[in-house]
């Protein structure tokens, strides 16, 4: 989609440059930062016992937290982890009485993430009296995992930022006006660039869909050229990404992107200067940009915005309060809307927009060292347990792909780690088997493991037919557009 290059009168800024970054700058540190090691919040994972009386241990409810990942409510095992069965357990156990205290016991194996849950479900009852037995070991907490939880979760804590939303959201317009006021602040590269982002934060599927977007132009005929940000790197010229890049040197993401598509690719933080090195050292005629949505200094023909099925857009609310990177209305102005699912969701049905729903299609299991590949049904047969681990944005996502090709959920554990995690040995169980996603196996095949028995699951975005063809007819609009400039 071009930006509008209608003139915007009565463009007001209030704030001065210096607030605007501050304040941004503010809101992604809150974001995107883990606690360190001195003043790092801590969950408790004990495998102590208390010490209470009998008499008061009577009073209470009991929660243990296996480190297989079960639930177990004063002695009763719950037949899954999802919040709603923790929510009608202990409706049962406290009998309508949610002034007993809640007693929570996690092995030190379990994760944060089920003990988030509990306390998901203890919101919703109105419990508040929680306490843990004593601790062995304490795991992290990152500010990115207890954000996510009130975005997309009942207990809302973020909304004690709520008077910052007039003030972001303030910035946030400015910003674009700012750029559509002045269409010669943006580049405008003179092939055709096609933007592939989201308005919210976190994993929604961009990967899968620059993939998809790649093999598309390349069976049309085209020459496709990536760009991407390098999420978690700091360079200082554009750089050039290939199948044998260095993960931890440009990104995990770039480099599975250059696996994948085997198109000329660039990260650089600057879109605009990464398309620029493109253009003057490859021959391609079509740029395709990982992310970039919010990077307005680039100009733009087509506009596609990626949308969390299960997800949507959380409570709806802009940074930090939500997870809106810009407001909802801001999707009615870009080209196209997908959705990595199957089908239609109640999330997204709620948005009332135009939106695509194309389905991840998973292929067999490769082991990380490259040498072996399975059908993944075989493999679940052949193997009782897997151990499950992802370093991504939506790992729910994961472990529910998994389940539909045949994993069963009393067979696995897992271990979610931050999205663009660097993984390390310790990170890997030195034995039984392990499946990880594509993006983590990138960063893991350098390791040099001693388990022989982990694999990886690559996925594929199945394009509908009616979306192609749009995209196709808009595309060929736009390079009708280009040969008359």
């Amino acid at each position: 989609m071009k930006f509008r290059r209608q003139k915007i009168d009565d463009v007001q800024i209030n704030l001065t440059p210096l607030i605007d970054v501050v304040f941004l700058l503010l809101i992604f540190f809150m974001v995107s930062t883990t606690f360190n090691q001195s003043t790092e919040l801590t969950i408790d994972l004990p495998t102590a016992t208390s010490n209470a009386p009998s008499s008061d241990r009577a009073k209470n409810v009991e929660l243990v937290i296996t480190a297989d990942g079960q639930y177990v409510i004063n002695g009763q095992t719950l037949i899954n982890e999802k919040v709603s069965t923790l929510i009608q357990g202990l409706e049962e156990v406290s009998e309508g009485d949610y002034t007993r205290p809640l007693i929570i016991t996690a092995d030190a194996k379990a994760s944060y993430d089920m003990v988030l849950r509990v306390y998901d479900a203890a919101a919703s009852l109105g419990i508040t009296k929680l306490a843990h037995t004593a601790q062995k070991e304490a795991h992290p907490v990152s500010l990115e995992s207890l954000f996510t939880r009130s975005w997309y979760g009942r207990c809302g804590w973020t909304n004690v930022f709520r008077p910052l939303q007039p003030l972001v959201r303030r910035v946030i317009l400015n910003k674009r006006q700012r750029f559509l006021a002045h269409p010669e602040w943006s580049y405008k590269a003179p092939v055709p660039v096609v933007i592939v982002g989201n308005i919210s934060v976190g994993g929604t599927g961009k990967s899968p869909m620059v993939v998809a977007l790649c093999e598309l132009l390349s069976a049309q005929g085209y020459r496709p050229g990536i760009v991407s940000r390098g999420h978690g790197v700091t360079l200082k010229v554009p750089t050039r990404v290939y199948p044998d890049s260095s993960a931890q040197a440009v990104g995990d993401e770039p480099v599975m992107l250059a696996r994948r598509t085997a198109c000329p690719m660039v990260v650089f933080s600057k879109r605009d200067e990464a398309v620029k090195h493109l253009l003057a050292t490859t021959d391609v005629n079509i740029i395709v940009s990982d992310d970039g949505m919010q990077h307005y200094q680039l100009d733009r023909d087509i506009e596609i915005a990626m949308l969390d099925a299960k997800r949507g857009v959380g409570n709806g609310h802009l940074l930090p309060v939500g997870p809106l990177r810009e407001p909802i209305d801001r999707l009615k102005d870009v080209d196209f809307i997908v959705s990595v699912a199957d089908n239609m969701t109640n999330a997204l049905d709620q948005l009332n927009l135009p939106i695509t729903v194309a389905p991840l299609v998973p292929s067999m299991l490769l082991s990380l060292d490259g040498t072996k590949r399975v059908d993944c049904l075989d493999a679940f047969v052949d193997q009782a347990k897997w151990h499950i681990m992802a370093g991504i944005g939506n790992p729910e996502r994961f472990i529910e792909t998994l389940e539909r090709l045949g994993l069963q959920k009393e067979n696995i554990t897992h271990q979610w780690f931050a999205d663009h995690h660097v993984f390390d040995v310790n990170d890997i169980p030195s034995d039984g088997a392990v499946i990880m996603t594509e993006k983590d196996a990138v960063k893991c095949q350098s390791l040099g493991l001693e388990n022989s028995n982990v694999w990886y699951l690559p996925v594929s975005l199945v394009l509908p037919e009616h979306f192609k063809q749009r995209f196709l007819e808009k595309l060929n609009l736009i390079k009708l557009d280009h040969s008359h400039e």
